[in-house]
């Protein structure tokens, strides 16, 4: 019987009060009554069909966990493609025509951005990098196409009526993607970062799938949390599989068709990761992205258990914001493929003192750890860091923004996403212990010459090899 009331105040100053009653004569409305209340509004029929609406609606076996897990996966799913990338290759074992064949590399991708022209699409470099292609400089693949959720697919390769490949005027095998197929064109990428950045236009998404939508960006994660993986395992078609995390940050080395020894962020799952995953989300039970998955450990390696399940790997989405974010600001100033360009701090720091610490509000476990200033030069001399100096945050002004804002540095990763995220025209300066006392550089202003792309000199041709860690 307690009524409360409440008024709204308009923007031209006019308001307008409503009433808000806590059951009637004192009692709280039953099943019955809420059914009825529906019914009156044309929510539901007056018959057992409606009643049983009703009553799903409610949710009264408990399921919450289930439901949620179900609208966070259709919700990714509006984010989701399969991608095909389409390679030309030297066949030394024939001759002739048959010099020249294709292989055809499957993984999958994220919608990451909608703009009115043009949507961009994240996805592992892996899927769309092969060393064994030879029709681009950069071994990129010569035709990209993605297909979204659910839409009509047709991939085949021509014959003659021998039953043998039909080659195109470029020495191409004929090679057909029809149905709902999206053209997709390299905006740039990274090996040393996985990754890779596609566009698309948005005009022939929406005209295929008017749901497609750009996905949601997680604001954390931890150890147990909900782990979907969308993907297109073996090529077979998108599909999802979901688990939990299992370690939130570890570094892992992998080869990355060609380049050896890449050293990776990684967050850990137990959910099933196969080959053509690659470049698939990871989605929490929200729907929000938590990262891209890229391997998984395989299995054959005599000194490894060929028993090993459930441990596939996922590059982290801070990570992946911060090299996507300067691939397409580097592409957008340029206006060609590209990959980064990191600013040089020419600070070299080890992490001591790593531990976890218990957050009694959230309920959860966090690893926290000190970044300890080994050696400085260029940038790092100008702000008078010295060995020994703990790095605890950094304070930027955006060039673009009226306001400064400062990221705290409890992990060092959180470091490499800032120097990635600076741009020419932002101001900085570092906030650090020295002698157990906190103090601040000098401000900086970044300039152009203050950065460069980055250089891997790691390069391999070695196709033979098995690698622990199986890119997917």
């Amino acid at each position: 019987g307690n009524t409360q009331t409440y008024t709204v105040t308009y923007s031209d100053g006019t308001t307008s009060s409503f009433e808000v009653k806590n059951g009637e004569n004192g009692q709280d409305m039953n099943i019955a009554d809420l059914f009825a209340l529906g019914v009156s509004m044309n929510i539901y029929t007056n018959d057992r069909a409606g009643f049983e609406q009703f009553i799903n609606s409610l949710n009264l076996n408990g399921n919450t966990a289930q439901t949620s897990i179900s609208t966070a996966t259709n919700k990714a799913l509006m984010s989701a493609v399969k991608i095909y990338s389409h390679h030309k290759v030297y066949n030394r074992y024939s001759t002739g025509e048959n010099n020249n064949s294709t292989i055809t590399n499957t993984g999958a991708g994220v919608i990451y951005r909608m703009d009115e022209d043009y949507s961009y699409i994240i996805t592992n470099y892996h899927v769309v990098y092969d060393e064994r292609a030879n029709t681009t400089s950069n071994h990129i693949a010569s035709k990209i196409v993605a297909y979204q959720y659910g839409v009509d697919e047709s991939i085949y390769k021509v014959v003659n009526e021998y039953g043998n490949p039909v080659y195109d005027t470029q020495g191409y095998p004929k090679t057909v993607f029809s149905g709902d197929v999206l053209e997709c064109t390299y905006v740039g990428g990274e090996a040393v970062y996985d990754l890779a950045v596609l566009k698309i236009s948005t005009p022939k998404i929406l005209e295929i799938n008017p749901n497609a939508r750009a996905v949601d960006i997680a604001s954390g994660y931890s150890v147990s949390n909900t782990a979907i993986a969308i993907g297109n395992p073996e090529g077979e078609g998108i599909s999802v599989t979901q688990g939990i995390i299992s370690v939130d940050s570890e570094e892992i080395d992998i080869d990355i068709n060609g380049y050896k020894n890449i050293m990776l962020r990684e967050l850990r799952v137990d959910t099933a990761i196969n080959g053509g995953n690659s470049g698939g989300g990871l989605f929490n039970d929200k729907g929000e992205l938590i990262g891209i998955v890229n391997a998984k450990l395989s299995a054959a390696p005599t000194n490894i258990s060929a028993s090993i399940e459930n441990m596939g790997y996922a590059l982290p989405y801070e990570d992946v914001i911060a090299v996507v974010d300067n691939i397409l600001d580097n592409y957008h100033q340029t206006g060609d493929a590209c990959g980064i360009n990191v600013f040089n701090l020419g600070l070299n720091y080890i992490v001591k003192n790593s531990h976890a610490v218990y957050d009694p509000v959230t309920s959860k476990l966090d690893i926290v750890n000190d970044l300890v200033v080994q050696s400085t030069s260029g940038v790092a001399n100008f702000l008078r860091l010295s060995s020994g100096d703990i790095v605890t945050a950094v304070e930027i002004q955006r060039s673009s923004e009226t306001t400064s804002q400062t990221y705290r540095i409890e992990r060092a990763y959180k470091l490499r996403n800032i120097i990635l995220s600076l741009r020419e025209g932002d101001t900085f300066r570092i906030i650090y212990k020295h002698n157990n006392v906190e103090t601040t550089t000098a401000v900086y202003t970044a300039s152009k010459s203050n950065f460069s792309p980055i250089v891997i000199n790691n390069h391999i041709n070695n196709y033979d090899s098995i690698d622990y860690l199986y890119k997917v």
